[in-house]
């Protein structure tokens, strides 16, 4: 931050000009918004300071060396790069809060450019350490590309010119920025226009007043020539900046046109700016080959300046396949054309519409292995819902249910809304009804209503077989009022209220009160039962403190869970309207469980096109896989299209067809590798990506060696949003790929992650009251998605068909219950151990799966390839270790398959060793026992040592041990490993 606050007053400066009369100045501009105007020349530097001629007496203080200069009849001065900079007067009332433009005339030539090269010069503006907090500041780009930052104390915005201005000539330069849109000008032509929600400065932002010439006085110092500089406190027209360009012509309206065609809605998707155009009313009429297809109208209220600022879409009549002559038509009130605007576009034949628009896994069969619901409405007018395992019950008192797991209450009260006014006046709610609008096997739905003095209450209830329930509640005022607080709160039972999941899998242990931002996924239990929560917008969220909207507070018998919809004064005059979804856990039974499944990943990593001629004893790899046990291969080799299921007919799919037909001979599936939060460029859909990606586009750029490596080709890949077009085409593509190239199912990655999202085109954000976009999560539509390629499998390859799921950072556990195994341990300490660094509770509770009811195995190459060290870690949890990395890891886990299937381990019940009805325990430190029970008497224990020294082992019965075992006397166990132990029944000794 600089030292020039307070500088001279301005009679004393006034007195340094002479000829210029100050007073003159101030009268020459009044309501023009000119908030700063300086002329440069060498009476400048005879006094070191410049006038303000804007009138506002931002009189500026001259700094250091500055030499004169001229260019015909302009002057101007030097900017030597060392210690020259103008400070301005009265600086600080120069930061700026909505439309602002810069205008300035300036020089620099090649020579001066090189000086500059290795620092980023600050031209003008607020020179904050952080880019959030500048307001607004012009620089250069090592010396030749003049960028623009705005601020806004949370998120900023940059803009560069793509031109190299070192080439010693006089340029004329306007940034004009109007919220939330920005242009550029050089000598009078656009050179850039962009628009973003983070264009938006914030006065309060920006904690350093304005310079000019450089960061601070002594370092990246400006060098060129400045001969005048205009700051604006609004959006000047496109004649003001042609004014200031010294551009003698006629101007005549222009228009830039982003078009784009969509093949979704067989319409044009299109933003138009139409510069120079008479400010008024009208209308715009779109004609396609002189044929209007749509219209809408404007208002004066919607220019920028002179610009008028207009998108949507329009549907398109039958056009046939070539090029069609596209008018953007402009016409005032009393219907004179003002501007019309022409373009080309082309129309090529639909590929495949069926992959935008279809129903594929949309049923309302209840798959297994749920069950049917039941619904029944009580005597005293409560309903009650069974789904599997769970029961939910809806109180006459609004907003009041509860859940029960496995006939374990979660909940130690029910559930409650709760309303203080301003006053600390608590809102009385009286319930109204409370009925059951749809009862069927796949589906329920509730209606409840309620009143109070200042609302009408209403709350939809809509419950999936999978017992998601969705919430849609409604609040509207009866008169205007202001409220308080406003939150919903949960009284979970403290025995269940263990762990707190905020979504990612890192989780805290509830010990103290616990504060959260809004949280799109979340869930509060721990590794048997739990509640799971997701809403994926926070409109209508008005909290006193952003990182306290859902908190977790721990009391005697009970863990209050509060949502907190308001938390400041807010004054409701219009209904608000919140959803979100409620499931109680577990949410399915296991079915196939991994063990059963024994999906493994082929050696070497991407190798399946050398399944049939490679040799592993004596036979073909493919053979030799079978012949061990495997049942299912995720085949981790992708399209050169980067992420799909195969596609048919291309030349991968022709690749592997011999060796999918030989796999099914063999009885093994083959789920092909599908990266579905990534959407590459090289896509045939790309031409559609504005129907499938984040906005803002964000490119994933650590899949560079990934893509290469798996694809064979270089391309680029962006963050994909999990939208109903989206669904439509994964589930497009997944059929044709087992149709035709007879697929069993899926291998997804990173799908159940949820990211904020402000695409407008596919439905995702909101516009707030600031009149800002915020962007909304897809959480809802990751779980159809997942319900969708579940059910699509499932009606394809019955229990044969799997959806393979790798969740490496996600705790989304309604999407999750939809995958038939998991690939769990990516946020694993790498050569460590794991007792050291991740305590077994919270082992169970992140990877295990215990809580959803969808089986997982344990990815292992993130504890460094150790497999022997990854099953001694998982078989204690009756996980399996995906074979994966090494060529021999099969050959470690097919003995285990055998002497499970061997033992009947499915028919056998496995009792953990953290279980209090454990029979049996290891007398030595860091060991642990798990067993299975077989109904004929037998057991398998699996005892792992999972310190870091050998173990001589002393087995122990538990006061539990009912039936008793012969027992070994000693187990010798290297460390990290485990062994696999049959015991017979003592009687039969």
């Amino acid at each position: 931050m600089f030292l020039y606050r307070t500088l001279l007053p301005v009679w004393g400066l006034c007195a340094l000009f002479t000829g210029i009369n100050i007073c003159a100045a101030e009268s020459m501009i009044s309501s023009d918004k000119l908030m700063l105007h300086y002329r440069f020349s060498t009476e400048n530097i005879n006094h070191q300071a410049v006038a303000d001629l804007s009138g506002n007496a931002h009189h500026g203080k001259m700094l250091g060396d500055f030499q004169a200069c001229a260019d015909g009849t302009n002057q101007g001065v030097i900017f030597n790069g060392k210690n020259t900079a103008v400070i301005p007067g009265r600086a600080a009332d120069l930061r700026l809060n909505g439309a602002f433009s810069v205008a300035l005339q300036l020089r620099i030539t090649p020579q001066q450019a090189e000086a500059m090269r290795n620092g980023s010069p600050l031209l003008f503006g607020t020179p904050d350490t952080r880019s959030i907090l500048r307001n607004y500041t012009l620089f250069f780009d090592y010396g030749r590309r003049l960028e623009l930052d705005v601020g806004n104390g949370i998120d900023n915005y940059n803009a560069f010119t793509t031109l190299d201005l070192a080439d010693g000539k006089l340029h004329n330069i306007v940034y004009v920025v109007a919220p939330p849109m920005a242009w550029i000008y050089i000598d009078g032509k656009c050179v850039k226009q962009t628009a973003g929600a983070s264009i938006q400065p914030t006065a309060a932002a920006g904690s350093a007043d304005p310079i000019i010439g450089c960061w601070s006085p002594g370092n990246d110092h400006f060098q060129g020539e400045l001969y005048e500089l205009r700051l604006y406190n609004r959006a000047l027209s496109f004649r003001e900046v042609i004014n200031f360009s010294g551009i003698s012509q006629k101007i005549e309206p222009e228009a830039d046109l982003n078009m784009q065609y969509s093949a979704v809605r067989n319409a044009l998707d299109w933003d138009i700016y139409a510069r120079n155009i008479e400010e008024c009313d009208g209308t715009l009429t779109l004609e396609v080959q002189n044929n209007a297809v749509w219209q809408c109208s404007f208002r004066k209220s919607q220019f920028i300046g002179e610009r008028l600022s207009l998108s949507g879409f329009s549907s398109l009549p039958e056009l046939p396949v070539g090029k069609h002559e596209i008018s953007f038509v402009f016409k005032n009130s009393d219907n004179r054309e003002l501007f019309r605007y022409k373009s080309i576009f082309n129309v090529t034949a639909l590929e495949e519409p069926e992959r935008f628009h279809n129903t594929i896994g949309i049923s309302n069969e209840v798959l297994p292995p749920w069950t049917p619901m039941y619904c029944q409405q009580n005597s005293d007018g409560s309903i009650r819902v069974e789904v599997w395992n769970r029961t939910y019950h809806f109180h006459r008192e609004f907003m009041a249910f509860d859940f029960i797991s496995g006939n374990e209450s979660l909940m130690y009260a029910p559930g409650k809304l709760d309303i203080v006014l301003s006053g600390n006046k608590k809102e009385n709610i009286r319930p109204g009804s409370l009925e059951v609008i749809k009862s069927e096997a796949h589906q329920t739905i509730i209606r409840q209503t309620a009143l109070s003095e200042s609302f009408r209450f209403e709350v939809i209830h809509c419950i999936d077989y999978d017992g998601f329930d969705r919430i849609n509640l409604k609040i509207m005022p009866r008169r205007k009022v202001a409220v308080k607080q406003m939150f919903f709160q949960l009284p979970v039972t403290q025995r269940r209220a263990v762990h707190s999941v905020p979504g990612l899998l890192k989780h805290e242990r509830i010990s103290g009160v616990l504060n959260y931002p809004f949280t799109p996924v979340y869930y509060l239990g721990d590794e048997y039962k739990g509640l799971h929560f997701i809403a994926d917008s926070d409109e209508h969220y008005y909290p006193y403190d952003h990182n306290r909207v859902m908190s977790i507070e721990p009391q005697d018998k009970q863990v209050l869970w509060k949502l907190r919809f308001i938390d400041a004064d807010f004054e409701f005059d219009q209904p608000v309207k919140y959803e979100f979804a409620l499931q109680a856990a577990p949410v399915r039974p296991v079915g196939l469980d991994a063990w059963e499944r024994r999906v493994v990943v082929m050696a070497p990593y991407c190798g399946e096109l050398e399944l049939l001629s490679m040799r592993r004893n004596g036979v073909s790899a493919i053979e030799d896989y079978a012949r061990l046990g495997a049942r299912a291969f995720a085949v981790m080799r992708v399209e050169k299209p980067f992420a799909y299921p195969t596609i048919p007919d291309s030349d991968y799919a022709k690749q592997m067809r011999p060796i999918t037909q030989r796999a099914h001979e063999l009885g093994i599936s083959m789920y092909p590798y599908t990266v579905s939060f990534v959407f590459s460029e090289l896509a045939p859909e790309w031409n559609e990506r504005e129907l499938y990606l984040l906005y803002p586009r964000k490119s994933y750029t650590d899949c560079g060696d990934t893509l290469e490596r798996e694809c064979g080709v270089k391309q680029d890949a962006h963050h994909v949003c999990n939208n109903i077009y989206y669904q439509n085409l994964m589930l497009y593509r997944l059929q044709n790929a087992m149709l035709y190239e007879q697929t069993d199912g899926v291998y997804l990655d990173g799908t159940t992650s949820t990211r904020r999202c402000e695409n407008s085109r596919h439905g995702c954000g909101y516009l707030r009251a600031d009149g800002k976009y915020q962007g909304t999560y897809c959480g809802f539509a990751t779980r159809d998605m997942l319900r969708r390629l579940y059910t699509l499998v499932w009606q394809m390859r019955g229990e044969k068909g799997g959806v393979d799921l790798h969740m490496s950072d996600a705790y989304h556990i309604s999407a999750a219950a939809y995958a038939t195994t998991r690939w769990m341990g990516e946020g694993l300490p790498k050569n460590e151990l794991i007792t050291q660094s991740l305590p077994l509770e919270d082992y169970r509770l992140l990877y295990t799966g215990r809580n959803i009811g969808s089986p997982a195995d344990l990815l292992t190459y993130t504890m460094g390839q150790k497999f022997r060290t990854s099953l001694a870690l998982s078989l204690l949890h009756n996980m399996p270790a995906r074979p994966h990395g090494g060529m021999n890891d099969i050959d470690l886990i097919a003995p285990i398959w055998q002497i499970r299937d061997n033992f009947g381990c499915s028919r056998a019940e496995f009792t953990a060793y953290w279980e209090k009805h454990a029979p049996l325990k290891a007398a030595e430190k860091n060991v642990y026992v798990s067993i299975h029970r077989h109904p004929d008497g037998r057991a398998l224990a699996t005892v792992a040592n999972l310190s870091a020294d050998v173990k001589q082992v002393h087995l122990q019965y538990t006061p539990e041990a009912e039936p008793r075992w012969k027992l070994p006397e000693v187990l010798e166990i290297p460390a990290q490993d485990f062994r696999l132990v049959e015991l017979t029944p003592a009687e039969k000794e």
